[in-house]
Protein backbone atom coordinates (compact mmCIF):
# COMPACT_ATOMS: atom_id res chain seq x y z
CA UNK A 1 0.00 0.00 0.00
CA UNK A 2 1.51 3.06 -0.71
CA UNK A 3 2.10 5.90 1.13
CA UNK A 4 -0.02 9.10 1.19
CA UNK A 5 1.68 12.37 1.24
CA UNK A 6 1.18 14.94 3.84
CA UNK A 7 -0.73 18.24 2.52
CA UNK A 8 0.12 21.06 3.95
CA UNK A 9 -2.52 23.77 4.07
CA UNK A 10 -1.05 26.62 5.16
CA UNK A 11 0.96 29.77 4.39
CA UNK A 12 4.17 30.29 3.43
CA UNK A 13 6.01 33.25 4.95
CA UNK A 14 6.86 34.21 1.10
CA UNK A 15 2.94 34.26 0.46
CA UNK A 16 1.92 36.05 3.56
CA UNK A 17 4.39 38.92 3.48
CA UNK A 18 3.30 39.06 -0.41
CA UNK A 19 -0.45 39.81 0.46
CA UNK A 20 0.85 42.19 3.32
CA UNK A 21 2.95 44.16 0.89
CA UNK A 22 -0.28 44.19 -1.69
CA UNK A 23 -2.74 45.46 0.52
CA UNK A 24 0.22 48.16 1.80
CA UNK A 25 0.52 49.53 -1.85
CA UNK A 26 -3.70 49.59 -2.14
CA UNK A 27 -3.50 51.20 1.14
CA UNK A 28 -1.00 53.77 0.43
CA UNK A 29 -3.03 54.63 -3.23
CA UNK A 30 -5.92 55.19 -1.20
CA UNK A 31 -5.07 57.34 1.14
CA UNK A 32 -4.34 60.47 -1.16
CA UNK A 33 -8.20 60.28 -2.54
CA UNK A 34 -9.28 59.75 0.97
CA UNK A 35 -7.95 63.16 1.81
CA UNK A 36 -9.06 64.84 -1.19
CA UNK A 37 -12.71 63.11 0.06
CA UNK A 38 -12.65 64.71 3.52
CA UNK A 39 -11.42 68.27 2.29
CA UNK A 40 -14.25 68.47 -0.47
CA UNK A 41 -16.77 66.93 2.39
CA UNK A 42 -15.70 69.85 4.66
CA UNK A 43 -15.62 72.60 1.65
CA UNK A 44 -19.69 71.12 1.34
CA UNK A 45 -20.43 71.16 4.89
CA UNK A 46 -18.89 74.79 4.74
CA UNK A 47 -21.08 75.77 2.31
CA UNK A 48 -24.00 74.70 3.79
CA UNK A 49 -23.58 76.37 6.84
CA UNK A 50 -22.90 79.87 5.22
CA UNK A 51 -26.22 79.05 3.68
CA UNK A 52 -27.90 78.67 6.67
CA UNK A 53 -26.31 81.93 8.33
CA UNK A 54 -27.57 83.61 5.31
CA UNK A 55 -30.80 82.72 5.26
CA UNK A 56 -31.08 83.54 9.03
CA UNK A 57 -30.08 86.62 8.85
CA UNK A 58 -33.08 86.87 5.70
CA UNK A 59 -35.48 85.71 8.26
CA UNK A 60 -34.22 88.64 10.29
CA UNK A 61 -35.19 90.50 8.18
CA UNK A 62 -38.41 89.56 7.08
CA UNK A 63 -39.66 88.91 10.62
CA UNK A 64 -38.46 92.48 11.67
CA UNK A 65 -35.66 91.55 14.11
CA UNK A 66 -34.41 94.97 15.29
CA UNK A 67 -36.88 96.91 12.60
CA UNK A 68 -37.45 99.61 15.84
CA UNK A 69 -33.41 100.63 15.98
CA UNK A 70 -32.05 103.47 15.04
CA UNK A 71 -28.67 104.33 13.44
CA UNK A 72 -26.73 107.50 13.31
CA UNK A 73 -26.51 109.08 9.60
CA UNK A 74 -24.36 111.85 9.50
CA UNK A 75 -26.33 114.01 12.14
CA UNK A 76 -29.22 112.09 12.63
CA UNK A 77 -30.43 109.31 14.09
CA UNK A 78 -32.51 107.15 11.03
CA UNK A 79 -34.44 103.80 11.26
CA UNK A 80 -32.40 100.96 10.01
CA UNK A 81 -33.98 99.12 6.83
CA UNK A 82 -32.02 96.02 6.51
CA UNK A 83 -30.05 93.50 7.46
CA UNK A 84 -26.17 93.49 6.33
CA UNK A 85 -23.95 90.33 5.83
CA UNK A 86 -20.07 91.57 5.15
CA UNK A 87 -17.64 89.20 3.49
CA UNK A 88 -14.26 89.82 4.30
CA UNK A 89 -11.49 89.04 1.34
CA UNK A 90 -8.59 86.63 2.49
CA UNK A 91 -10.98 86.09 5.91
CA UNK A 92 -12.70 83.56 7.73
CA UNK A 93 -14.98 85.92 9.17
CA UNK A 94 -18.05 87.26 8.14
CA UNK A 95 -19.81 89.96 9.80
CA UNK A 96 -23.48 90.49 10.24
CA UNK A 97 -25.11 94.01 11.32
CA UNK A 98 -28.37 96.16 10.84
CA UNK A 99 -28.27 99.51 8.49
CA UNK A 100 -29.53 102.15 6.92
CA UNK A 101 -29.61 102.44 3.29
CA UNK A 102 -31.89 103.75 0.46
CA UNK A 103 -29.51 104.46 -2.52
CA UNK A 104 -25.94 102.72 -3.81
CA UNK A 105 -23.36 105.13 -2.01
CA UNK A 106 -25.47 104.31 1.29
CA UNK A 107 -25.03 101.07 0.85
CA UNK A 108 -21.30 101.62 0.20
CA UNK A 109 -21.26 103.82 3.36
CA UNK A 110 -23.15 101.49 5.40
CA UNK A 111 -20.78 98.56 4.16
CA UNK A 112 -17.56 100.36 5.46
CA UNK A 113 -19.46 101.19 8.88
CA UNK A 114 -20.26 97.76 9.74
CA UNK A 115 -18.64 97.71 12.84
CA UNK A 116 -19.58 100.90 14.31
CA UNK A 117 -21.37 99.92 17.98
CA UNK A 118 -25.20 100.87 16.93
CA UNK A 119 -24.91 98.68 13.44
CA UNK A 120 -22.58 95.10 14.30
CA UNK A 121 -24.93 92.56 15.58
CA UNK A 122 -22.47 89.08 15.78
CA UNK A 123 -20.16 87.36 13.24
CA UNK A 124 -19.03 83.88 12.22
CA UNK A 125 -15.78 82.27 10.77
CA UNK A 126 -15.45 79.44 8.00
CA UNK A 127 -14.07 76.29 9.27
CA UNK A 128 -9.92 76.06 9.44
CA UNK A 129 -7.56 76.81 6.98
CA UNK A 130 -10.87 78.55 4.55
CA UNK A 131 -11.00 81.87 3.46
CA UNK A 132 -13.07 84.34 1.53
CA UNK A 133 -11.43 84.47 -1.57
CA UNK A 134 -13.98 87.32 -3.63
CA UNK A 135 -13.64 91.28 -2.99
CA UNK A 136 -14.69 92.56 0.32
CA UNK A 137 -18.39 93.30 0.12
CA UNK A 138 -21.71 93.51 1.26
CA UNK A 139 -24.72 91.77 1.08
CA UNK A 140 -27.80 93.33 2.36
CA UNK A 141 -31.44 91.74 2.92
CA UNK A 142 -34.99 94.20 2.89
CA UNK A 143 -37.18 94.66 6.27
CA UNK A 144 -40.01 95.32 3.47
CA UNK A 145 -39.86 91.77 1.87
CA UNK A 146 -36.30 89.75 2.75
CA UNK A 147 -35.52 90.59 -1.11
CA UNK A 148 -31.78 92.06 -1.48
CA UNK A 149 -32.16 95.21 -2.30
CA UNK A 150 -28.81 95.63 -3.32
CA UNK A 151 -25.43 94.30 -2.95
CA UNK A 152 -21.93 95.86 -2.73
CA UNK A 153 -20.36 92.49 -3.00
CA UNK A 154 -19.82 90.57 -6.80
CA UNK A 155 -22.05 87.20 -7.24
CA UNK A 156 -21.23 84.76 -6.46
CA UNK A 157 -19.47 85.05 -2.78
CA UNK A 158 -16.18 82.69 -3.44
CA UNK A 159 -14.42 80.97 -0.52
CA UNK A 160 -12.29 77.75 -0.28
CA UNK A 161 -8.88 76.76 1.47
CA UNK A 162 -6.38 79.36 1.54
CA UNK A 163 -3.01 77.34 0.57
CA UNK A 164 -5.12 76.30 -2.69
CA UNK A 165 -6.79 77.66 -5.60
CA UNK A 166 -7.16 74.13 -7.47
CA UNK A 167 -9.66 72.64 -8.91
CA UNK A 168 -12.29 71.12 -6.46
CA UNK A 169 -11.20 73.22 -3.29
CA UNK A 170 -13.27 76.34 -4.07
CA UNK A 171 -17.17 76.37 -3.33
CA UNK A 172 -19.35 79.86 -3.91
CA UNK A 173 -22.70 81.31 -3.12
CA UNK A 174 -25.04 83.11 -5.65
CA UNK A 175 -28.10 85.20 -4.63
CA UNK A 176 -30.59 87.29 -6.83
CA UNK A 177 -32.84 89.95 -6.42
CA UNK A 178 -35.29 88.10 -4.81
CA UNK A 179 -33.39 87.06 -2.09
CA UNK A 180 -32.96 83.74 -2.96
CA UNK A 181 -29.22 81.83 -2.38
CA UNK A 182 -27.82 78.89 -3.97
CA UNK A 183 -24.84 77.16 -3.80
CA UNK A 184 -22.71 76.76 -6.83
CA UNK A 185 -19.80 74.43 -7.39
CA UNK A 186 -17.27 76.39 -9.44
CA UNK A 187 -14.29 74.21 -8.82
CA UNK A 188 -11.51 77.04 -8.97
CA UNK A 189 -11.10 79.92 -7.18
CA UNK A 190 -10.97 83.27 -9.56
Amino acid sequence: MPLKSAQNYGFTLVELLLVITIMLIMAGAMIPSFNGYLKNQSLKQAQERLKSDLRSVQNKALTGALYDRTVLVGAVQQPVTHWGVRFNNNSRRYDFFIARATNAAQFATECANYALADRFQNFEELPEEMIFKSPTGCLYFSFLNGGISTSVTTSPVYFGYSASNAAGNCRSMQFNPSGLVFNTNVGTCP
